[in-house]
Parts: structure tokens; sequence; C-alpha cells
């Protein structure tokens, strides 16, 4: 962790915290941030020794694409299924990115569809030399282009003592995003971040401060529910002391004729709903160190660790709860997004991804959601949150030679270099309210500061919700939790398995067995090994 950030953050969160105690109506914008997030640069400079550019313009830059190719300009194309607000950034990052480098067209193309219709488009594509330059990517994804020769290696770009990344700008980078690019099962560099998120617990504001100890009372010291309490649980406190209490709590109000906390009504209603199936098995396993994959150190292919006991015995766990209306997921309600539940009070606590907040919010049944980590392992073996979000590959092309255009990579990287800086990190993020910063240097931005700051922002709004879900992310606690799997062909059938196994598992409700179990974990496993390459 970078422990400069780490010592900015935790004085700038506890005032952000202690603002929103006051209950102050003033706002606390000073200033509005340029939406590029950009500058216009200097005049370029002969003595490539004496740039201080970081990709946004600051100081002395020489283009990399000088005169000589005014007459020939470098095009290249980029490929997401980003949003309209976020296309309209790229844009704008397209238009400053020609101050810095004039020789070179960047041609961005949105594309319909979802993270894997757009793989599935460019694999495609490969074969009519249909395809981008620079590319929406997931580490499953990357993989497959690796084994196609057209992920590009970017270590000699990243590493170039020119137009690359600094070692101050390496440090900058928050370590599980940069460390993504190289968990591959070939050596290099193969993505690097962009549109980063991870997972929260979203929960009902009703359960700060509720005292139930007329049917727990020893939970939290007193029986009484606080936010510190619900902000260090673990798996085993969340299912078998809070959800059973909460789950009695609601039933003794309802036999008083009150109006529940928690309406048990509908067949998918739990205590607890988590929104990936996949996620919920590949973080179980990081937790608890009960293993999922690894890389083959000898053949460079996949393997698969994930049907081994601990994890049997976390899925009967989750299938008792299941069974007692405490637990829940997607897949096992009818594919059914949780956070629609969680508005309408049928879950109370609704595990999803920071980049999916305003999923969690119901403009017309409007609550004061709060944030709190997702729980972690009882046996404390490791604390952990998924990375996830799309990042960005640089991808080759060939001249009409036959070689490699090695001007185009060029560009693509000046080009990510250039998203990818402090303020246009922040402000890329900012866009879309629960990504994720790249940088840890652009937590401390002013757009960044303004947004999560609570002053002034009114209760059950989606801007409050905003704010906290930036302030959980910015957290240097969560950053350093988070983690990514190796990834190599196969690995997202191996996500799939996984994912079925949580769903398996708990649909079977009271028919599941040790025999039926071990079938699904079998299974699951040789479904998974026939796509490892």
């Amino acid at each position: 962790m970078n422990q400069s950030r780490k010592a900015k953050l935790i004085p700038l969160l506890a005032a952000v915290t202690l603002l929103a105690a006051c209950n102050r109506t003033t706002s606390s914008s000073s200033s509005t941030p340029d939406p590029t997030g950009s500058e216009t640069p200097s005049e370029s400079n002969t003595d490539k020794s004496t740039n201080t550019d970081t990709g946004s313009g600051a100081g002395e830059y020489k283009p990399y694409f000088g005169e000589e190719y005014n007459s020939n300009k470098i095009t290249i194309n980029v490929w997401t299924t980003a949003g309209d607000q976020q296309q309209t950034q790229l844009n704008n990052f397209v238009t400053k990115f020609k101050e810095v480098e004039p020789n070179v067209i960047v041609n961005n193309v949105k594309q319909s569809g979802s993270y894997d219709d757009l793989k599935e488009k460019i694999i495609t594509g490969f074969a009519g030399n249909d395809y981008p330059d620079l590319t929406y990517c997931y580490p499953d994804h990357v993989a497959e282009y690796i084994y196609s020769f057209k992920a590009v290696d970017l270590t000699e770009y990243i590493d170039d003592p020119y137009y690359g990344w600094t070692a101050e700008d390496k440090n900058d980078i928050i370590p599980a995003f940069l460390e993504e690019g190289s968990k591959y099962s070939t050596p290099g560099i193969y993505s690097v971040p962009m549109s980063k998120s991870t997972e929260a617990m979203y929960y009902n504001p009703v359960l700060v401060g509720l005292d139930v100890s007329s049917v727990n009372a020893t939970l939290n010291g007193n029986g009484v529910i606080t936010e510190s309490y619900l902000n260090s649980l673990t798996w085993d406190e969340l299912l078998d002391n809070l959800a059973p209490t909460l789950k009695q709590y609601a039933k003794n109000q309802m036999d008083a004729g009150e109006t529940p906390i928690w309406d048990s009504s509908d067949t998918y209603s739990a205590i607890v709903g988590y929104d990936s199936d996949d996620n919920l098995f590949i973080t179980l396993a990081e937790q608890y160190g009960y293993g999922y994959t690894a890389i083959d150190e000898t053949t460079g292919k996949g393997k698969v660790l994930f049907d081994n006991q601990g994890m049997k015995d976390l899925m009967k766990k989750l299938n008792e709860a299941y069974q007692d209306k405490l637990f829940i997921t997607k897949g096992a309600a009818n594919n059914e997004y949780i956070n629609t539940r969680f508005t309408k009070k049928q879950v109370l606590f609704s595990i999803g991804s920071t980049g999916g907040v305003n999923y969690q919010f119901d403009d017309e049944a409007p609550m004061d959601v709060r944030v709190a980590p997702v729980p972690q392992a009882a046996n404390g073996a490791k604390k952990a949150l998924m990375s996830q979000g799309p990042s960005m590959c640089v991808l080759s092309h060939n001249k009409a030679d036959g070689t490699i255009d090695k001007d185009r990579i060029m560009a693509t990287w000046l080009f990510y270099r250039f998203m990818a800086t402090t303020e246009n990190s922040a402000q890329w993020a900012l866009l879309s309210t629960g990504y994720m910063p790249i940088r840890e240097s652009s937590y401390t931005t002013s757009q960044f500061m303004n947004i999560t700051n609570l002053e002034g922002k009114e209760e059950a709004t989606i801007d409050i919700l905003t704010a906290r879900n930036l302030i959980y992310c910015s957290d240097p606690d969560t950053t350093d939790m988070m983690f990514t799997s190796p990834v190599f062909v196969g690995s997202s059938a191996c996500r799939s398995a996984a994912g079925g196994i949580v769903t398996q598992s708990l649909v079977a409700g009271s028919s599941l067995t040790d025999d039926s179990l071990n079938k699904i974990f079998s299974d699951a496993k040789n479904t998974a090994e026939l796509q490892i390459k």
C-alpha cells in the first residue's frame, strides 16, 4: 500500500465523516473541475531528456510522432461498450490527445452488447483484420487474445524511459489493478486498468441503532446494532448470529401487528443477498485459503483447485442459510438481481459491485442506504475483496509486409497513458459514480474530494449514497484487500463452474447430501478442465 496516500486519506476521510455529523447545509464545492481533466500541453522541446510530461500536458513534451508523420498520420481504433456519458468523455480525451500527439488519429467506436459480445466480435474479427488497437477487456478475454497471438506485452512501453511510466507513476497505480495485468499464464503485462470496481455490502439504514436485545441481548455486547459492528462482520457472525436475530425480530414485529423491518413474504426473500454467485465462490476461496485455481509452473496451463472439502463445507453452510431464508444469491433467486429485492426491502443486506451502486437506490422508495465491507472469513486466513471491472488491452496489427506495426502499438499506448493520468483517471471514474480511480493520487484531487464530501448532501438521496460508496472505495483498507485470480485459457469456464456450484448447492435445499455435493463439485471440475488449454 502507498503509505503516503494512507497518511493523507485517513484524516481526509475522518474530516468528511465529521462534516456529515455536523449536518451543515452549505455546499463544499469551491470549484468546477475541467471537463477533460487535462491541460493544454506546452510547446515541444527538442531535447527529450527534459520531458516531465505525465501524459496530461504537464511540463514540456516532444510528440513521439513528429513532423515526419505530418503526411502519414497514424490511425488507431478504440472499442468499448461504455455508456453515452463515458463516450462523451472518451471523445474529450481524443480531442485533448490530439494536442499532445497531432499526428495520431484516434477513432473511438462504441460497440453494442455485453463485454462477452465485444470479445466474440474481436476474436471473429482477427481473421479479417477487423478489430481494434485498444479495447475494453476482462482478464479471461485477454487470455484468449494471448492465445491468438494478438495481445501486446506492454512491458517495454511501460518501461520506456521517456514515453513510459516513471517509478513514481508505477507506485501511484493501485497495486491490485497493476498486478492484474501480469497474472496471465504467459509472462508479461497484457492489460492495464481502466474502469475498476470492487464489491460492497449495502444495507438498510433501519439497522443502525436497532435494539434487538429482546431477541438477542448478547449481539454486539448489548443487543444494539452499530455501524462499527456492521463494518467488521465475519460470515459466521452474519449467518449464525445477526441474520437469525433479525429474522426473529421481524417475526415478532409481525406477530405484534407492527410493520416489520423485513418483508419475508416473497419466495426469494432473505436477510442477506449476494448478486454474483461466481464472485461469492471465488472470494470465499480466497478469504478462507481453500483454493480456487492456479497456473501450473511446469506446463504454464491452468489447473482447478476448488474441488476440496473446505469449499464443500462452506456450500453446506450456505445451503442451510438458504433454507432458513437467511441467505440467497442471484442464481438461486431465478437470476433476478438482488438489488431489486433490496430496494423492496425483501433483503436487508445487498452485496454487489460498487460499479452498480445506482441500482441499490430507488427514487420512488428512497432509503438512506449505508455501505459496509463484504464480510470476511471467520478463521482470519486472509482479508480479501474482489477486484473487477474492465481493463484495457492493446492488440497488434501487421503492416503490408507482414511485420508488426509498432507505430500503432506506441500510439495506442500513448493514448492509454494519457487517459490514465491523475486528473483524467479521477474524471473518468467519477462519471460512473461507482468506478474507482486507478491512481492513488486521484483520490486526493479536488473533484474527487468534492464528490465524497458528505457536507450539504441530503439523506436518502443518490448523491449521499454515491459519496459513501466512493469513500468506501477510496479507503486504503479496501484497496489493500483487493485481489485477482490467475488467468489462463479456460479460466472463464472455471469461473462459470464455480458460480454453478453455488447456485446448485443452494437450490438443492433439503435434498443436498454429501454424495450430491461431491457430484456437483466433480462435475464442475470436469467441465472446467475440458476448457483449459
